[in-house]
């Protein structure tokens, strides 16, 4: 089980994480109460065991600025929590080869009757882009936000069927994907359609992760204010519980 504790704000923080178990750390260099600057985490990573994932969080649709970003703070994989982009993700892939994880974010929007259609055709256009993302990660969204970060659980019931059934029949599905021009444009159906590893966050603690596992059998999980004590200080006990309660419903 994959394991990243995200939103990250100090050295003290992440090393907290490390040592408890975490796989990976996250920073988040997009708008938030825990957003952190690229010369804030240089002075962290540098610090942390080389085996660790250092995952920077982006919203920015700029290559440029992302790349920059990723360098200076020495990060080993970016989540991209924006809309999916593929010529963005198809520029990071091209930079920085497969040296660097590459994880899209895809929301559940609460409340939306459109929840479910939108997260399969998100599912379907990345099971077709094969190599360019290591994992997906699902995320509860508020209407009419451009990001995720709600601190709120999604239909963990409803995407479990979606993932069966993408399982059973994705490769007789019609599968969208969107040019470098922003039009959506339908590929022919193609044997193999294999998801990349499916990470679940969204309102994830020591007492509902178990849960999340055992319904949606991820590859791993992510939280962030399941293990704070305030927005943007991890609290150890809760970092602590939330790693042992993944890590035991693992093993079963």
């Amino acid at each position: 089980m994959f394991i990243k504790i995200c939103a990250h704000t100090s050295l003290e923080d992440a090393q907290l994480s490390a040592n408890a178990g975490a796989d990976a750390v996250g920073f988040v260099f997009a708008a938030s109460k825990r957003q952190v600057t690229p010369a804030q985490v240089a002075a962290i990573t540098p610090h942390l065991r080389a085996a660790l994932e250092k995952i920077g969080v982006f919203d920015s649709t700029s290559a440029d600025e992302i790349s920059r970003a990723a360098e200076t703070a020495g990060l080993t994989g970016i989540q991209l929590h924006s809309a999916l982009n593929l010529p963005l993700a198809y520029t990071l892939r091209r930079r920085f080869g497969s040296s660097m994880q590459l994880i899209q974010t895809l929301h559940w929007e609460l409340g939306s009757t459109h929840a479910e259609h939108d997260l399969r055709a998100g599912l379907l256009t990345l099971a077709a882009e094969r190599n360019l993302f290591n994992a997906v990660l699902l995320d509860s969204r508020l209407p009419a936000s451009a990001a995720g970060g709600t601190g709120r659980t999604f239909d963990w019931a409803r995407v479990e069927l979606l993932l069966a059934s993408l399982a059973q029949t994705g490769s007789d599905d019609a599968v969208t994907r969107i040019t470098s021009t922003g039009e959506m444009e339908e590929l022919p159906a193609a044997p193999h359609h294999a998801l990349p590893h499916i990470i679940v966050a969204g309102g994830l603690n020591a007492d509902n992760v178990a849960q999340a596992i055992r319904t949606l059998h991820p590859f791993g999980v992510d939280v962030a204010s399941g293990t704070e004590s305030t927005p943007g200080k991890k609290d150890p006990e809760k970092i602590r519980n939330f790693i042992a309660a993944a890590r035991e419903v693992a093993k079963k």
